[in-house]
C-alpha cells in the first residue's frame, strides 16, 4: 500500500508534464485526483475483503455486498445513459460509486470486529519482503499492462464510447 501511494502520489504531482507529453489534455487533473483516491479506496476494500473472507459468514457477507455494489454500478451506468450524459468521467464515478457501496459496510464489519494493533516488528523483515515484494509487483504491472492492451489499441483507433461498449461487453 505505501509503494502503491508513493507511485500514485508521484504521478499526480506529475500530472501536468505526463499530460503534455502524452498529450493527453483532454484529461482533466480532477479526475487524475479522484482516480488516484479511487486506486487507494480499492486497496483498502481489497484489504479489508481478505480480512471479512476469514471470519465467519465472511464469504455470503462479501458475495452480497459485492452483487448489491455491481448492480449499483450498472444502475449509475444506465442512470448516465438516460440523461445523456455517460462519458469517461462519469463511467469512473459509476465504478467508485459502486465500489463505496462494497466498502463502506466491510470497513464498519472490520472496524468493529478485529482489533488492529500497529507494530513495529514488520521492519526486521522489510529487506525480504522488498527483494521478493518489487519482482512480482513489477510482474504484476507488466501482466495487468498485456491483459489490457486491447482496451488501449481501441481507445487509440475508435472513441471513447467504443471503448465503453467493448468494456461492458
Amino acid at each position: 500500500i505505501i509503494i502503491i501511494s508513493i507511485i500514485l502520489v508521484f504521478l499526480y504531482l506529475f500530472s501536468p508534464v505526463i499530460i503534455n507529453n502524452f498529450e493527453l489534455n483532454s484529461i482533466n487533473v480532477n479526475l487524475i485526483f479522484f482516480c488516484v483516491i479511487g486506486v487507494l479506496i480499492n486497496i483498502i476494500n481489497l484489504f479489508s475483503t481478505s480480512v471479512i473472507l476469514t471470519k465467519n459468514n465472511g464469504i455470503p457477507f462479501h458475495s452480497i455486498l459485492s452483487v448489491i455494489g455491481s448492480f449499483f454500478n450498472l444502475f449509475l451506468i444506465v442512470l448516465f445513459t438516460y440523461f445523456d450524459t455517460l462519458d469517461f468521467e462519469t463511467a469512473i464515478y459509476s465504478y467508485f460509486g459502486g465500489l463505496l457501496v462494497q466498502i463502506i459496510p466491510k470497513i464498519y464489519k472490520v472496524l468493529s470486529t478485529v482489533n488492529v494493533t500497529l507494530k513495529l516488528e514488520w521492519l526486521y523483515f522489510t529487506k525480504k519482503l522488498i527483494k521478493y515484494a518489487v519482482p512480482s509487483f513489477l510482474t504484476n504491472i507488466a501482466l495487468i499492462l498485456v491483459f489490457k492492451i486491447d482496451t488501449f489499441i481501441i481507445s487509440e483507433i475508435l472513441d471513447i464510447k467504443a471503448l465503453g461498449l467493448y468494456s461492458m461487453s
